[in-house]
């Protein structure tokens, strides 16, 4: 039987929430999320665990609500949580490639 969500999802939750009212759209990661969460002070880098504990909690909430994904995580690319129906600004637009002629 299932609790409901922990300390750290409801964490996520508000932060999507917070995000959304400030920037008018979804863009959280894990380090927006650690202060709430886990009591890390502002600046100050999350031990291993925390950043561990903040992504299943980010994956959990996906899956909960999938009008939510997750991006990046590999290499030096942040884990993020994007709104799937807004479009990156960072990537191209459907139909545009990527601006080399072949």
């Amino acid at each position: 039987m299932s609790r409901g969500p922990g300390k750290v999802e409801r964490a996520v939750a508000h932060a999507v929430r917070r995000s959304s009212r400030a920037l008018g759209r979804v863009y959280v990661e894990i380090e927006d999320v650690v202060g709430d969460a886990c009591g890390v002070s502002l600046g100050a880098k999350p031990k291993r665990a925390q950043r561990v504990a903040i992504a299943r909690a980010m994956g959990s909430f996906v899956r909960k609500y999938t009008v939510y994904g997750l991006v990046g995580g590999r290499g030096t690319t942040p884990l993020r949580i994007v709104r799937l129906d807004e479009p990156d600004p960072g990537l191209p637009k459907a139909g545009q490639g990527s601006g080399k002629e072949a």
